[in-house]
């Protein structure tokens, strides 16, 4: 089914699974325990949504008793980055691998901090979905493109003409797909803050337009908690969460994580791209790629965040940490 079908559709009525209250977080206590190999209990940390007077939903689970069998993808990953870093063209990377069944897996660098760029598109897609509950035709209405020209080619695919109006839903598609700045230009403010920050706020994800005079700031664990509830489902209704990956996974960036993946592969993801204004040494850009990638069998998240000396060289990076996580993958 089209996207356009599927809203067309949507747009009758359906409702957001999460609902808005305390802020999101791991489980004080949690609900199950294993034994680890040396007998002792490991516990399930659960990553609950907004509670409500009756209910409190349940977003993942990460489940340290299976992590072991992703020491060898680990171990490659690091590897890769260590080589890198090494030959001065990597300055620092993160990498989140997690398997979407079982939550099993690994973080490294999961503290690590970084310009998300056009990472941040993602969540302002979500934000839009999940409009729909309170107004079925939002995405049909046509918007307005009046804006000055941006610093991206007119001539690119995807590119809007001052002037025309498109449907949001045509949008959204621009912003992701060809990850048009123009395009997320309109539907953010057409959508204002309020309902984009309460994704961040349902999945406790840092505000990152907070303080104008800061620098937009995020880590792959952060950034990650977007994939895992579209895969779950818990951040907008089933359906919306299934066509907004299938969306995704048309993204026109393949020289990532992607080129280490055996061609057709599928792969829903974000990428982004920032220069820095003032680099730092040897760290001038930043450039990163996460998504949900679908090897047969079972999906797995995959996300990395790095920060080096040019795009060719943290592209190649992403190309060998995409190959190592396949290849060892369990």
């Amino acid at each position: 089914m089209s996207l356009a079908l599927f809203l067309g559709g949507l747009a009758v009525g359906w409702t957001v699974a999460v609902q808005r209250g305390a802020p999101v977080g791991p489980s004080a206590e949690p609900a199950l325990q294993h034994e680890g190999a040396a007998g002792l209990p490991q516990a399930v940390t659960q990553v609950r949504g907004r509670p409500t007077a009756h209910s409190h939903p349940l977003l993942f689970c990460d489940d340290p008793s299976g992590d072991g069998r992703y020491s060898s993808v680990r171990g490659a990953v690091q590897s890769v980055i260590d080589r890198h870093v090494q030959r001065g063209a990597v300055t620092r990377a993160a990498v989140a691998v997690r398997d979407l069944e079982s939550g099993a897996g690994f973080v490294l660098g999961g503290d690590d901090r970084y310009h998300p760029a056009s990472l941040l598109k993602l969540p302002l897609a979500i934000a839009w979905m999940r409009r729909l509950q309170a107004d079925p035709g939002a995405l049909q209405r046509p918007l307005l493109y009046d804006m000055e020209t941006l610093r991206e080619s007119a001539q690119a695919p995807g590119a809007l003409v001052t002037g025309q109006s498109y449907s949001a839903q045509d949008l959204l598609e621009r912003m992701i797909r060809w990850s048009r700045n123009d395009a997320k230009a309109v539907l953010a403010r057409e959508l204002g803050d309020v309902a984009l920050k309460a994704v961040y706020d349902d999945l406790a994800i840092p505000w990152p337009y907070g303080d104008p005079n800061s620098d937009m700031l995020l880590s792959v664990s952060d950034y990650s908690r977007l994939f895992r509830a579209l895969y779950d489902a818990s951040v907008v209704h089933g359906g919306a969460a299934d066509q907004l990956l299938q969306l995704l996974a048309r993204t026109e960036f393949a020289n990532g994580l992607q080129a280490g993946m055996p061609p057709g592969t599928e792969f829903a993801h974000k990428w982004g791209m920032r220069l820095l204004p003032k680099p730092a040494g040897n760290e001038r850009v930043h450039l990163h790629d996460c998504g949900i990638v679908y090897p047969p069998g079972r999906p797995l998240l995959l996300c990395a965040m790095s920060a080096g000396r040019s795009e060719g060289e943290l592209l190649a990076a992403l190309a060998e940490i995409g190959r190592a996580v396949w290849t060892n993958k369990p």
